[in-house]
């Protein structure tokens, strides 16, 4: 059997109080070689190795905290969330008010093509009860600012901008209640 002892002569000397000592002649090369020795395949570059292991443990490890995903929650509330609950609930309110206006201008001009009518009603009552199920989503969605509060634990929360920093998350929080309350608003609820 090889090892990376083999070919040295150790002197392994025993007490009277059973402790044991050993002596390699030249012994402190092994120290010296332990930290000195290099490559992969060599069994007396231990330390060296571990060490190179440890550094890139460490950057590994630290890449995800100096650089964050790119798409966060935060980003998906105030880029894709709020705007959406926005747009839909503006939709809303105007084909609630195109269809008022159509019943008003309908009473003063009387009857026209009821086949027609029946049709344009029917498709308005489909994109309104279209509007109410997406409107009704954004409020569940957005409810209590919940998704937005889950921000809080994301890194880069605070403005770097303002002087003294500040965490910007319950911002968010509030904005996203606020438009709950408008979609809500919207649908009549």
């Amino acid at each position: 059997a090889s090892g990376v002892m083999e070919g040295i002569l150790a002197h392994v000397t025993i007490a009277e109080d059973n402790s044991a000592s050993t002596h390699v002649p030249g012994g402190m090369w092994l120290v010296k070689g332990a930290w000195t020795f290099s490559g992969v395949n060599n069994p007396l570059a231990a330390c060296q190795n571990m060490m190179v292991f440890a550094f890139w443990l460490t950057v590994i490890q630290a890449i995800p905290i100096l650089l964050p995903p790119v798409r966060t929650m935060r980003s998906a509330v105030w880029r894709g969330m709020i705007p959406a609950a926005l747009k839909d609930a503006a939709s809303m309110l105007r084909a609630l008010f195109a269809e008022d206006t159509d019943s008003m201008a309908e009473g003063t001009i009387g009857t026209t093509n009821s086949d027609n009518e029946a049709d344009k009603a029917a498709s308005k009552a489909t994109e309104i009860a279209i509007l109410q199920g997406k409107c009704t989503y954004h409020m569940s969605a957005l409810f209590d600012g919940a998704v937005a509060k889950l921000t809080y634990f994301e890194p880069r929360l605070l403005d770097t901008c303002s002087k003294p920093p500040e965490c910007t998350a319950g911002y968010l929080a509030e904005l996203s209640v606020l438009v709950a309350r408008v979609t809500s608003a919207s649908i009549g609820m």
